[in-house]
């Protein structure tokens, strides 16, 4: 393959790595322009409680908007600070949420969201609330697995442990389940009586997820029961995506890394590629300078050998003037052969051929450059200086201007 196939495979990778990870870190609300300060909250009160948080709530496009905020399946719960609010451009403000059972509603687990909204764009924080009793006697904790998505008509089991907190000691209790989704209606529930004997019981639930349920995020939830007295416990659930596709979701960040890596490997590759055929591009240039310098300096330590030899000013000159003639020949079959062996590599680099590049490019260094045979000059000696002289005199040129 060709170095110039190689780097187009590199940069096909590495721009599939990059829109990867482009996508995969702003695909949570950067198209909409609205950026939230939390993605998730989980709210435990007692019946007669209450709770406080802010909202953050950001502008991320470059003009001034107007937030609408709206309460899906928690009204009975949430009051706003304000349900609207207006941000200049990449303008951030906290909004005050306020929860309470003002309502009285019975203890249990309510699911819900806050969605903001501005021009046709939304976003939505779930809220899972959780409302116990002032004091609790029996609590529970659960936990779903598989962990990935399960599609509809799978089963769900849930690891589900009750505890004793008041030591009361063997008693039956009432277990209440249920699946909802964020705007809390019911897609699952079930009641039933559990023994607890001791600090803890635990035990498998499975639950059948309905035919026809939408895909999308949902909560497991478990309420304990014991004389009026109410323990919560969730967590989450998603239903929909094939087992195939929701393990490359959970693993995108392994895959474009190991992408990444691949892609390093490839670039790596061909800049070495590139860089060692220019490095023996680079010695072959090297080699002709220093083959230049060599016969030009044998040149002038024969020119000055000769130039000591010679008595008059008109000898030493013509003497010059015949040693810049074969210091010119010389340089131009330097560059002939240079020349040569450049095309020489050219054709070797096109048939990515670089161990024979290398192998020639020893050749040469071992070989020089003979350019002899390629002048027709020879390196005059004080003889022929003189007679050069005297045969310039004999055709009747006027060396006296050598003289000058």
């Amino acid at each position: 393959m060709k170095w110039t196939g190689i780097v187009g495979i590199a940069v096909v990778i590495f721009v599939v790595v990059s829109v990867g990870v482009y996508v995969y870190f702003n695909m949570n609300g950067d198209s909409s322009g609205i950026s939230l300060g939390s993605n998730f909250r989980k709210i435990a009160i007692s019946e007669g409680g209450s709770y406080e948080f802010l909202l953050k709530i950001e502008n991320n496009k470059d003009y001034r908007r107007y937030f609408d905020i709206h309460v899906e399946g928690l009204e009975d719960f949430v009051e706003l600070e304000r349900n609207q609010i207006e941000l200049g451009a990449e303008e951030e403000k906290q909004v005050r949420i306020s929860i309470s059972n003002f309502n009285s509603r019975v203890k249990g687990v309510y699911v819900g969201s806050l969605n903001i909204l501005s021009e046709g764009s939304s976003q939505r924080l779930p809220v899972i609330l959780e409302v116990e009793s002032d004091d609790v006697l029996f609590d529970s904790n659960v936990v779903v697995y598989p962990s990935r998505a399960i599609a509809p008509g799978e089963t769900a089991n849930a690891d589900v442990k009750i505890f004793d907190l008041a030591n009361i000691g063997t008693s039956s209790v009432e277990v209440t389940y249920f699946i909802k989704d964020f705007t809390n209606n019911e897609i699952y529930s079930e009641m039933e009586n559990k023994v607890v004997d001791g600090s803890k019981v635990e035990f498998t639930k499975s639950v059948l997820i309905p035919g026809g349920v939408s895909d999308g995020d949902y909560v497991f939830g478990c309420a304990v029961s014991y004389k009026g007295y109410v323990g919560t416990s969730s967590t989450n659930l998603r239903v929909g995506q094939a087992e195939a596709d929701t393990f490359f979701e959970e693993n995108l960040l392994y895959f474009i890394a190991f992408l990444a890596f691949i892609a390093l490997i490839f670039l790596s590759f061909v800049f070495y590629s590139i860089y060692s055929r220019d490095r023996l591009v680079s010695e072959l240039k090297c080699q002709y300078q220093r083959e230049l310098k060599r016969q030009s300096g044998e040149l002038d330590e024969k020119e000055k050998r000769n130039e000591s030899q010679l008595k008059t000013v008109e000898e030493k000159r013509v003497n010059r003037k015949l040693f810049r003639k074969v210091k010119k020949e010389k340089k131009k079959a330097l560059d002939r052969i240079l020349g040569q062996r450049k095309e020489t590599l050219r054709k070797l680099k096109k048939a990515n051929k670089k161990d024979e590049m290398k192998r020639q490019i020893n050749k040469w260094k071992k070989s020089g450059y003979n350019v002899n045979v390629l002048i027709k000059t020879k390196v005059p000696s004080v003889d022929d200086v003189k007679a050069q002289i005297r045969k310039w005199k004999k055709k009747g040129y006027d060396t006296s201007v050598l003289e000058k």
